[in-house]
């Protein structure tokens, strides 16, 4: 294995900074979260890693696919996925399926009011100043 050489006083300052194993190990943890930053579009994105419908594979994790390619609507705007993978016409045909990420929510995903819960008694206090 090809080793660079190094400045004796670089060595010895390697040398220290592995024996104090709080910072060796911190310095690991860190560069596995860096790492772990790079893929994050993987892990947690509200697009589907992969895209297999009309017999074609799609990657919208790595590509721009408007939603009328899905719908045929005449928009040429960003899809909603979820809403594409319950319509009638991407289910009717077993071999169309989507795989998204393990968190498979985004910045940019819309959420419908319906769906929100609320409470039909609002409770209002009121504190004069003194």
């Amino acid at each position: 294995m090809w080793k660079p050489k190094l400045n004796p006083v670089t060595e010895r300052r390697l040398r220290r900074f592995k024996s104090i194993k709080r910072s060796y190990y911190s310095f690991w943890i860190l560069i596995g979260l860096y790492a772990l930053s790079l893929i994050s579009e993987v892990v947690s994105n509200e697009r589907p890693l992969v895209v297999r419908s009309d017999g074609e594979w799609r990657f919208p994790i790595f590509f721009f696919y408007p939603d009328d390619l899905f719908t045929g609507s005449g928009l040429y705007t960003r899809p909603d996925y979820k809403l594409i993978n319950q319509s009638p016409k991407f289910t009717e045909s077993e071999e169309n399926f989507m795989i998204f990420p393990l968190i498979p929510y985004g910045p940019y995903e819309t959420i419908s009011a319906s769906s929100i819960e609320l409470d039909d008694v609002v409770y209002v206090s009121v504190n004069r100043k003194q």
